[in-house]
């Protein structure tokens, strides 16, 4: 529920995701400090003087230094835009018809951070691009697949480290894995596809699963149904498992089930089902029944309880499903029944945003130019 109110369902993804198809945002991929695409492009033996060309006003272009290889063929323009950045276009192959073909172009911006795009044989279409900070250390690797899947890796400051891999695939379907201060070891996974269906995990330092959750609409009137698991003894057993829902048209969510676990992280030892007034814009339950169970799973009783949990009546039961006999509690003379008051809040969701905020702190100031680098 958290991540949703954050805003990290696809409604925000798929807006990043058509801007990394458009490159307004870089990265993605593993990728090394010797790799070609972390490289500047490599100076050509050019002949002859430049050839200076002043643009059009529409163009946003000031000029166009047109430079000829040791072939004879155009291999470099360089282009001064009307922002005050500066781009290149590198022309090293050739089309069928003997013509320059571009093969990469570089574009450069007033802050001093850049981007370096890598071309397919077509000569249009971007394979790769790479973005650098103003400080030159790599920020972000884009690697467009097979199938409109677009790859985006982020590094951490010292431009070698990876701090986040993102993977957008066809009809908003997102995929984000988080790392710890290693590159290495995991410090949160997230899937979402749409705005409503989502998965969340974050891990601690020594990357334990501590947190898990899960969200989508439950199928009854719009309702947004979010099962959270908070874990324990090392990520290998469930402490307690929440089960939220969200109204339409509220921002806030309301506890609809509660389980708490024996030791062993498996056999629920307590499950509370809270009822819920969605038509009351009170955040509280006005009812709840607890079912109690044994250390092996068998059901041994189950509670009858006010909204502010004491007991009004109380039903025992033999092998699980026989009932032995039930007694009822006026007001305030059966007890209260005690929970953890944690268990009955949303914990934190793995600084879910924070690490969102990180992400985008440490890539690069991008204009991206490149309709105007792709323009013969």
């Amino acid at each position: 529920m958290k991540l949703a109110k954050l805003g990290l369902g696809v409604g925000v993804f798929g807006a990043m995701f058509a801007s990394v198809m458009f490159l307004s945002v870089s990265g993605c991929g593993k990728q090394s400090e010797s790799s070609p695409a972390s490289k500047a492009p490599p100076v050509r033996s050019l002949l002859a003087a430049p050839r200076v060309k002043m643009m059009e006003e529409s163009t946003g272009e000031l000029t166009r230094r047109y430079s000829q290889g040791a072939d004879g063929l155009e291999r470099e323009v360089a282009i001064g835009f009307k922002d005050g950045c500066q781009g290149f276009r590198y022309l090293g192959g050739t089309t069928s018809g003997g013509q320059p073909r571009l093969t990469s172009a570089k574009e450069v911006h007033r802050d001093g951070s850049s981007l370096i795009f890598v071309f397919a044989e077509d000569g249009k279409t971007p394979v790769k691009c790479t973005a650098f900070r103003k400080d030159g250390t790599l920020a972000t690797v884009t690697d467009f697949l097979e199938g409109n899947v677009v790859k985006v890796t982020t590094f951490q400051k010292d431009g070698k480290t990876e701090f986040s891999e993102e993977t957008f695939h066809p009809e908003r379907f997102v995929e984000k894995v988080f790392f710890q201060e290693d590159g290495v070891t995991l410090r949160a996974k997230f899937s979402a596809r749409g705005d409503l269906t989502f998965e969340f995990a974050s891990f601690g330092k020594d990357g334990v699963l501590e947190y898990q959750e899960s969200s989508a609409p439950d199928g009854s009137g719009g309702l947004i149904q979010d099962v959270i698991t908070v874990f324990g003894n090392k990520g290998r057993s469930n402490l307690y498992r929440q089960v939220w829902v969200m109204p339409p048209g509220e921002d806030k969510g309301q506890l609809q089930s509660l389980e708490e676990f024996f030791d062993d992280g498996v056999t629920v030892r307590r499950k509370f089902a809270f009822e819920i007034d969605h038509r009351s814009s009170k955040n509280k339950a006005t009812g709840c029944e607890e079912e109690l169970f044994s250390a092996t799973g068998v059901k041994v009783a189950v509670k009858r309880l006010s909204g502010d949990l004491q007991v009004l009546q109380e039903t025992t039961f033999k092998n699980g499903n026989e009932e032995a006999g039930t007694v009822k509690h006026a007001q305030g003379e059966g007890g209260t029944e005690k929970i953890e008051p944690s268990h009955l809040l949303e914990p934190a969701s793995g600084n879910a945003q924070q690490l969102e905020e990180l992400m985008f702190a440490w890539r690069a100031e991008q204009h991206n130019h490149l309709k105007q680098l792709l323009r013969q």
